[in-house]
Formats: C-alpha cells, structure tokens, sequence
C-alpha cells in the first residue's frame, strides 16, 4: 500500500495591502522614536526568520487618520504636546547645552533653566487654561502621554472622543489655527 502523500501544499504568498506597507514616507514619519524591527520566530528548521515593522501612531494620528479630528485640532493637540516637551517638566533629557539662567547652577528645584524653558512653560500655563479644569487629566493623557483609558462599549468611546475634540477645539480657537 501506497503511502499517501502528507506534504502540505505551500499556498502563493498575497501582495502586501498598501495601506499597511511600510512606504517610505510612513518610515520617514515614524523616525526611530516610532518604529521597531522584531526578528520574527522560526517556524520550521531551515525557514528564514520574518522581519516586520511595527509602527506605533499616537491616538491623536489614529483619531486624525479615522476622521473624528479636523487638521487643525491635530495640529493644536502637537503644539500642546510639543510645548510641554520643551517646558522640561519631565526632565527626560540628560544633556543640555542650552545656556543657562545666570545663578542657575546646580539643582533648579523644578524651576526652569533656560529662557526657552521659561517661555515655553508659560505658553502652556496659558493653554491649560483653555481646557476644562475637570478634563485636564484626561485630556493631557490622550495629548502627552498618549493613554487612552479603556471603554467598555463603542457609546462611551464616542463621548469619550465628543469630549477630547471639544477640548482641542478650544485650543485651536485660542491659537486661532
């Protein structure tokens, strides 16, 4: 008796969608801070192992891209995000060659070190006060931190959204984008 022919049949490898292939301009956009490459796991001895981009967008790119945001309010959520970067609230930074406030040796105690420190906290100082008080956590989450809290169903994330565009709009309203 014959033994049957146990050999899987290899299906043709599909072409990969557009929408989903790392195109140079997506790569460019991404930058390192975006991307990463996983070498993939090895299915069978002697397979070569994938290698596959993984690009992470921010909820603020992700709500521009589905239409839920206008332009301008993505432009204002980055100028929000952007401004904090350069206030150095956080102190992500390990050198700075900026020069410094004259008497700014040392510890600054949270106070800022440079001029452009200094100005930069104040633009946000002054759109904080644009955002409603008691969206100001959620809101810099989503904008800064890039935290979008958990939803149970499609309702709450719809209101969710209503709320976080109201707040961008008042923000692209005072930089009269």
């Amino acid at each position: 008796m014959a033994k049957a022919n146990t050999k899987k049949i290899r299906k043709p490898v599909s072409a990969p969608k557009p929408d989903l292939e790392a195109t140079p301009e997506r790569i460019a956009h991404a930058g390192n801070d975006n991307m990463t490459i996983d070498q993939g796991q090895i299915d069978k001895a002697g397979d070569k192992a994938p290698r596959c981009r993984r690009f992470s967008d921010t909820h603020l790119e992700r709500l521009k891209r589905g239409g839920r945001i206008t332009i301008a309010q993505y432009d204002a959520g980055v100028w929000y995000l952007t401004h904090y970067e350069r206030a150095g609230i956080e102190q992500r930074q390990t050198a700075n060659y900026n020069p410094t406030v004259p008497g700014g040796d040392g510890c600054t105690y949270g106070l800022p070190t440079t001029m452009a420190q200094a100005s930069a906290r104040d633009r946000l100082r002054r759109a904080r006060a644009h955002v409603t008080a008691n969206m100001l956590t959620l809101f810099e989450g989503v904008v800064l931190h890039d935290r979008m809290p958990a939803m149970a169903n499609g309702q709450q994330r719809d209101r969710f959204v209503a709320r976080i565009v109201k707040e961008l709009q008042a923000l692209v309203e005072w930089l009269k984008l």
